[in-house]
């Protein structure tokens, strides 16, 4: 009896297998199979469209692949050397309302497909000359790209390839595109400057602001430049800055082409290239305590970013900050990338002037949406690079220390901080 249990429920459990097999089996080819088809989008102009969800949760999967695509000759403009040799395209359309907070597009791996890696860039335009608005090639880990500004009335084209080899990761996956949620922690400021007269978002041009070559430049062609289309020029970075209004215009200081478009080999050391771009003379008075907030996207080889600000018409300057000294070479800010900084006294004064200095060899610096905001009431945060963490992730038993941790904590707010604590999580992995 023992023994023939054993055999019927062996027998039913292989015939379960046998069951439900076949059925597991065609999912996944009815899977590969239809995914398969979007090999006909596996150019820009045949691009699939895609709607854009409310939310996440009820944004429709679609299913695609990119088995059997090849590497798309137009836009000629990618971030990956030869990954996107299996690329593929999708596309959305924006109307003349926009998500207030951008989308997110999604790429999830369908179940036992070889797609892993991932690699993603958002264009405008199938033109041959069209540079990405945003772009990434990954061997795993990112899923997501979000585009947290968008145009009106605009054809946004979405380029997916498997990323960590050319076709060796090719396979099924998800698609989606859902609307961004408000953030709450992110600052609702009071803009005292710059939101309606064109001067701080540079819409169709200068609008008052000055490029001055720097004394010490060996190159007094050195100059920021209006873009029209927000992008840097180069022969190695063609970024274009995620500002709210860079559909309008932005301010470019383009080292990379200075360089390469007079010489395409340059011996090194490079050519320094420095100039300082000057906002028009802004009346402060009866504003309360302001800071200047702005958007940039710098891409780095060797040099530096300063701002600093004026008081007395540019008589004189305050000690510039070097913006974005924690950016390696050729490394570039995240996008998008806000910068904002306190203006002690610049409420008192009805000339102030803002100075943004570059200096570099390679390879640029974009700058826009420029404004002068209230001060945030409140902001208490850790002052980068002085932070002090355990010094080692383990000691022997018999030599147990004491573990110290440190940190620099500032006040940007305009209230004093009353009961402020700093707390730190040991975390057993």
């Amino acid at each position: 009896m023992f023994k023939l249990d054993l055999l019927f429920n062996h027998n039913l459990n292989t015939m379960k297998q046998f069951i439900l097999l076949p059925f597991f089996t065609l999912l996944i080819f009815t899977n590969y199979s239809f995914g398969q088809q979007s090999v006909n989008n596996d150019d820009c102009n045949g691009a699939f469209p895609l709607t854009v969800a409310a939310d996440e949760s009820s944004a429709f999967l679609f299913i695609g692949t990119t088995i059997g695509a090849t590497a798309s000759i137009v836009p000629t403009t990618v971030c990956s050397g030869s990954w996107f040799g299996d690329d593929v395209w999708y596309e959305f359309t924006t109307d003349s309302i926009v998500p207030q907070n951008g989308v997110t597009i999604k790429v999830k791996p369908i179940l036992n497909s070889p797609f892993q890696g991932l690699g993603m860039a958002v264009y405008t335009s199938c033109d041959s000359a069209a540079t990405y608005i945003n772009c990434f090639s990954q061997n795993g880990s990112l899923d997501s790209m979000s585009l947290p500004f968008l145009q009106t009335n605009t054809n946004y084209k979405i380029r997916v390839w498997s990323g960590g080899g050319v076709t060796t990761n090719s396979g099924a996956y998800n698609i989606i595109v859902y609307e961004n949620a408000f953030n709450p922690n992110l600052p609702l400021d009071v803009v005292l400057w710059g939101d309606s007269t064109g001067q701080g978002d540079f819409n169709g041009g200068m609008n008052g602001w000055t490029s001055i070559v720097d004394s010490v430049s060996a190159n007094s062609t050195d100059n920021w430049v209006w873009e029209a289309d927000a992008q840097a020029n180069g022969m190695f970075r063609q970024n274009i800055i995620e500002s709210p209004t860079a559909y309008n215009g932005a301010m470019l200081f383009d080292a990379d082409f200075m360089t390469t478009s007079v010489n395409l080999n340059p011996p090194q050391p490079y050519p320094q290239h420095t100039a300082e771009l000057l906002s028009p003379i802004i009346d402060c008075t009866n504003m309360p305590p302001l800071s200047v907030k702005f958007y940039q996207s710098y891409q780095a080889l060797n040099g530096d970013c300063y701002f600093s600000y004026s008081i007395n018409g540019g008589n004189t300057f305050s000690t510039p900050i070097n913006i974005n000294e924690d950016i390696g070479g050729n490394e570039g800010t995240p996008e998008p990338s806000i910068k904002r900084f306190y203006l002690p006294d610049a409420n008192e004064s009805s000339i102030v002037q803002l100075k943004f200095t570059a200096d570099m060899d390679f390879y640029n610096w974009i700058i826009d949406d420029v404004q002068l905001v209230e001060k945030e009431r409140n902001n208490v945060a850790l002052v980068k690079d002085f932070i002090a963490i355990a010094p080692t992730y383990a000691m022997p038993e018999t030599s147990v220390d004491t573990i110290r941790f440190l940190a620099n904590v500032t006040n940007t707010g305009v209230n004093n901080a009353t009961n402020v604590v700093a707390t730190v999580n040991v975390v057993r992995d």
